[in-house]
């Protein structure tokens, strides 16, 4: 039994530029942002690292990531697949790509038996974000989540639009709710962004945003089951939606389900939505290692 896990969204690792062997190394030893994720994870105590990935990038991904992190910590890979679906429904015409990062999650269901966090391999989180996470999974009660947020100024891109689950909190940190935007981009003083209904809004920049770092009790995958099932139900364009994290997160809220609380993080946030993005995090990550944050060569 893995006490801390951590699960690592990567079924869609590659797809925005060209294929996981065409990606890029943030560092000039190879490395991949994955590596650091996991590296800041192992240091905070991960005992078990599960890849979500494609079964057809599986030979790539072993050999590029999973060789080199295979020796520091349990690993294990499993599959995101469209045809996972509940018991008597099919696969919508048309569909081709799976369900979302909600699904991506259920992939981990049959190789869990602790708390774990949540993260996406193209997201760069920062060190004291893991330490954090990893304190709070220790300490999870039954029926509650955790979540990092990060303010919505440090998410976006100057190269385009992002997607971003939007949270609204008390003043104790307890999430309110958390809704998904898409187009989300930097106007001024404000964020422009299309809400779950399609408007297009305006939002503070010091919302808190999720980056899908959250962390769940091991029973959660009772409620993603039953959360997914409503979804396949009750979906509007088969062929295209998706069962997102924060949209689970936010129906099990709505049935009272559910206590997730979140923390204001004050790591540093970096991403490659965009190719052009990765030469800003490359200078950081060289800034880090100047700094004594990571090592010269990781593994």
């Amino acid at each position: 039994m893995y006490n801390l896990n951590l699960v690592i969204l990567a079924a869609g690792m590659g797809s925005r530029f060209g294929g996981l062997k065409q990606i890029q190394p943030v560092d000039g030893n190879g490395c991949f942002i994955i590596d650091y994720s996991a590296y800041d994870a192992i240091r905070a105590g991960a005992e078990h690292i599960i890849f979500v990935i494609k079964k057809e990038t599986e030979r790539d991904f072993r050999e590029t990531i999973g060789a080199r992190i295979e020796k520091h910590v349990k690993t294990t890979y499993v599959y995101q697949d469209v045809n996972d679906i509940p018991p008597g429904f099919s696969v919508p015409e048309g569909r081709t790509k799976p369900w979302g990062t909600g699904h991506a999650v259920m992939a981990a269901r049959n190789v869990i038996t602790g708390p774990f966090a949540t993260v996406n391999a193209d997201d760069f989180y920062g060190r004291d974000a893991y330490a954090e996470m990893f304190v709070s999974l220790k300490k999870l009660a039954p029926g509650t989540c955790v979540m990092a947020g990060y303010e919505l100024r440090n998410t976006l891109s100057e190269m385009g639009s992002v997607s971003r689950g939007i949270c609204r909190t008390d003043s104790e940190g307890l999430l309110l709710s958390v809704e998904e935007h898409h187009k989300v981009q930097r106007q001024g003083d404000v964020a422009s962004a299309e809400n779950s209904a399609g408007e297009m809004v305006e939002l503070p920049l010091d919302a808190p945003a999720s980056l899908n770092m959250w962390g769940f009790a091991a029973d959660i995958f009772a409620d993603f089951a039953i959360e997914f099932e409503e979804f396949i139900r009750e979906m509007k364009n088969p062929a295209t939606d998706e069962f997102y994290l924060p949209s689970f997160v936010q129906r099990q809220i709505v049935k009272n389900r559910l206590e997730a609380r979140v923390w204001r993080t004050k790591a540093e946030w970096r991403g490659i939505t965009y190719i052009k993005d990765l030469d800003e995090l490359i200078n950081k990550i060289a800034e880090y290692k100047r700094m004594g944050y990571y090592p010269e060569s990781l593994w």
